[in-house]
């Protein structure tokens, strides 16, 4: 019986969201159900897209299976009938409370963590034009922590790729261990603030204004040793932050970071991104879930992570996470520079896309 009516919720969800929705999928949120989470926590546990979810707990609620109550998505007594039967159970978060799941933690000396939080109280806010949103300062701190751990800081030549509303290439540069950091970044309030405080701290550190659609300067192919970006999760982006990124490293065994999630993109999304490494030659040496986490955005109830609901609280706790890739270069690697400057919107923004405003684009 649940057998059959798992089939029609799984027909009525692949026809919401335009892909086939996959079994496990359906069987992931049904045992997060069970656990009565906010629909928050169920985006953040979900690890699947945030369209695919709202399109399984529609489905669910058109069978009867699932209600919708003033603290989240319940399922109702059939419902729970229909999972118990089915031997679902509920899922726990594994995820280590010391480390918060990262699997590093995330503190710096004493005296940069205090400059930063400092300095951060002056950061301009997030602009969803911009397509921003802050990680926490520890997702910060533990970036850094990372990179310093596998070689790519110290002494090294740094760039930082339109991720600098998250200031890391700031947080880089207040160790003093790169060579020289720099940072392109398309707000001009966040170039302006990173340039100030390098000047008033003698900071290693120098931004430039830069729209990642349009191509690096020539002379700077080539000449750094590490790469940090945290794309929007569009094909077209891949190629105009992280492969970018990869066209301007120095030579094999230069290393590169950059964050993906679940919320904004399918698994053949990510397949297209491992096919892309792959042809590049670049080598997945790290990949950390949910290693990065959102402080809550302001512009939340304007996307579609949010319209396409039932009317629910705005979260209290973050929930946004991505996950942390860190690639090196084999013999061989290639980057590409395009001239993208023809995208507008869809640069940052594609059909599965559920965190940015799409009435505003992104440029």
């Amino acid at each position: 019986m649940s057998s059959h009516r798992f089939d029609l919720v799984i027909e009525a969800a692949s026809q919401r969201c335009g892909a086939r929705v996959p079994r496990p999928a359906l069987e992931r949120v049904l045992s997060l159900l069970l656990a009565e989470p906010s629909v928050w926590d169920l985006y953040r546990l979900g690890a699947q897209p945030i369209k695919q979810i709202q399109a399984l707990l529609a489905a669910l609620e058109e069978a009867g299976l699932l209600e919708w109550g003033a603290d989240g998505p319940r399922l109702t007594k059939d419902g729970l009938a229909v999972t118990r039967g089915a031997g679902l159970q509920p899922l726990e978060d594994p995820g280590c409370p010391m480390c918060n799941g990262r699997g590093i933690l995330a503190g710096l000396d004493r005296s940069v963590q205090e400059q930063f939080f400092e300095i951060a109280r002056h950061r301009p806010g997030a602009d969803s034009r911009f397509v921003q949103g802050f990680v926490t300062p520890e997702s910060t701190f533990a970036r850094v922590r990372l990179a310093m751990a596998r070689g790519d800081v110290v002494g090294k030549s740094i760039l930082v790729l339109g991720a600098e509303d998250d200031l890391v290439g700031l947080v880089l540069a207040l160790t003093r261990k790169p060579a020289h950091v720099t940072v392109v970044d398309l707000d001009e309030r966040l170039v302006a603030f990173d340039n100030e405080w390098a000047e008033k701290l003698r900071l290693p550190l120098q931004a430039h204004v830069h729209d990642l659609r349009h191509p690096l300067p020539e002379s700077w192919l080539g000449k750094f040793d590490t790469f940090i970006t945290d794309p929007p999760e569009t094909d077209l982006a891949i190629r105009g932050f992280i492969l970018r990124g990869v066209a301007a490293l120095r030579e094999a065994g230069s290393a590169g970071y950059f964050g993906f999630t679940f919320h904004d993109s399918s698994l053949e999304k990510w397949w297209r991104l491992q096919q892309t490494l792959n042809r590049h030659r670049l080598v997945l040496t790290d990949l950390l879930p949910g290693f990065n986490l959102y402080q809550n955005f302001g512009y939340l109830e304007r996307t579609p992570a949010y319209t396409g609901l039932p009317p629910q609280p705005l979260p209290r706790e973050p929930w946004f996470v991505s996950h942390w890739y860190r690639v090196v270069a084999l013999d061989g690697f290639t980057g590409e520079n395009p001239d993208l400057g023809r995208f507008g919107a869809e640069f940052c923004g594609d059909d599965e896309t559920m965190t940015d405003v799409r009435e505003e684009g992104c440029l």
